[in-house]
């Protein structure tokens, strides 16, 4: 017996539907059809969850029946078997090598790098803001992230690749988006094809140039990495480079040293842009919102730059972020491939099919979220979020394959946003147009044209 579902058409199920419109598809089913869903889309079939208890069952009750399913091997074409890609074993090696580098203290350390990125983002706004030039926040966001990826990750820059690298990455990005739902056919020898070939060449050739130029300058002997304490300054790249398997006292393989620093550069420079490029949006649609977070900014900061030290201080702020991951994530939606036979939601789910789960779906059911479309920080309010099921707010995944770096992304927006909106107000482009791209992460269709607004320091009356 299946679940519900759309019917779609015979034999490609709902492969042109979800091609077209993946995000529209899910919302969809999931309002017509419940928790559970049956989904056909071409040679795959699966279920769409969204009951919190389910998804908690595949992402960590029962994560060790559940793989990463066969679209991820779309992204081994760029990324290789690494960290975001590989399973089991090999995953849980790497994973163990890779997570000292994410310590809690460590990420305090780089924290500071974070702010100094932020703080001379910031600065070179200020020409902007006094002629009212338009500038694509989307660009500008990226080339912000990736300064800090390079800073904290590398310790290097990308050499002759720097002008070429976000060209680069959008073309992979809008090649392995749109070929998520294919046949198959987008590996024929077309132009767009051979672009996809040239980007994917150019980002590897980067890589390497990085990590040659660092076995060239080595940063030094940064001791034990399962040390959390020592040199917490040292660079992830350095630390990768030196870390030692706790069990084997193996090292990474340079090409393995590749695929984790391609993984950690892109998946680090391209999530954090686009929370921030969609923060901005959302307060430049919400002025009520931008204008409580500015006097939080401006009686805590009292007109200094943010550190580390603050957040905790910034309540508001973490709300506006988060608010910000629920409407729009950047990791929007993912699957996962069932190695045995399971139950969700009463139903069975057959060894090979596909669990979808879909953070940008569960972050709308009205089930958890009142008014689930309206920009509201204030639902992350302790008392606002204490009965809502922990697995129905999921923008950086959960259980064992939770993003490793989600520490390292919430830090470094929290401070980014908070350099740039004690400064300046930005405002949308009138009448563009603000289309979510859901590729493999969710972008802006058309980028995010905004003017700057320098603003002043003031003492608002608002109190909280």
């Amino acid at each position: 017996m299946l679940p519900p579902g759309p019917r779609g058409w015979p034999i490609l199920g709902m492969l042109l539907a979800v091609k077209h419109d993946p995000i529209g598809v899910f919302m969809s089913a999931a309002k017509e059809f419940g928790d559970v869903s049956y989904f056909k889309i071409g040679p795959r079939r699966g279920f769409l969850i969204t009951n919190p208890d389910d998804v908690r069952h595949v992402l960590q009750d029962n994560a060790r029946n559940y793989h990463k399913s066969p679209l991820y091997d779309k992204l081994r074409t760029v990324l290789g078997n690494g960290l975001l890609t590989s399973e089991d074993d090999f995953w849980l090696r790497q994973r163990r090598i890779a997570q000292p580098a994410f310590h809690r203290q460590r990420m305090a350390a780089l924290a500071g790098v974070m702010a100094e990125a932020a703080r001379d983002a910031a600065a070179r706004w200020q020409p902007l803001a006094s002629t009212g030039r338009t500038v694509d926040v989307d660009e500008e966001m990226m080339r912000l992230t990736r300064t800090v990826v390079l800073r904290t990750l590398l310790g290097a820059d990308l050499g002759p690749f720097t002008s070429r690298i976000d060209q680069s990455w959008t073309i992979v990005n809008e090649h392995i988006g749109e070929s998520f739902w294919s046949l198959g056919f987008d590996t024929l020898p077309t132009p767009k094809y051979r672009r996809f070939l040239a980007a994917r060449a150019v980002l590897r050739a980067a890589v390497d140039h990085v990590i040659a130029e660092r076995r060239r300058k080595p940063a030094g002997n940064h001791g034990d990495p399962g040390d959390p304490g020592d040199d917490v300054g040292a660079d992830l790249l350095s630390m990768l480079m030196s870390a030692r398997d706790e069990e084997t006292g193996e090292a990474m393989s340079d090409e393995q040293l590749r695929v984790e620093v391609t993984t950690f550069l892109l998946a680090g420079q391209e999530t954090t842009s686009l929370a921030l490029t969609w923060t901005w949006y959302l307060l430049s649609q919400n002025p009520a919102v931008r204008e409580r977070l500015e006097a939080e900014l401006d009686r805590v900061l009292d007109g200094r730059p943010p550190e580390y030290s603050d957040l905790a201080n910034l309540p508001y702020l973490r709300m506006v972020v988060d608010e910000s991951m629920r409407l729009y994530p950047p990791a929007w939606g993912f699957s996962r491939q069932a190695m045995g036979d399971d139950q969700l939601g009463g139903f069975r789910l057959p060894r090979g099919w596909l669990a979808f789960v879909i953070p940008y779906v569960l972050h709308r059911l009205p089930a958890y979220w009142q008014d689930p479309e309206t920009f509201d920080p204030d639902r992350f309010l302790p008392e606002r979020s204490a009965n809502r099921p922990k697995f129905a707010f999921i923008p950086f995944g959960a259980g064992p394959r939770r993003c490793i770096g989600d520490q390292f992304a919430l830090i470094e927006t929290q401070l980014s946003v908070a350099a740039f909106a004690q400064q300046y107000r930005l405002h949308l482009q009138p009448g563009h147009k603000v289309d979510p791209w859901p590729l493999i992460t969710l972008r802006p269709r058309f980028g995010m044209p905004m003017t700057i607004e320098r603003r002043t320091r003031s003492r608002p009356s608002y109190t909280p």
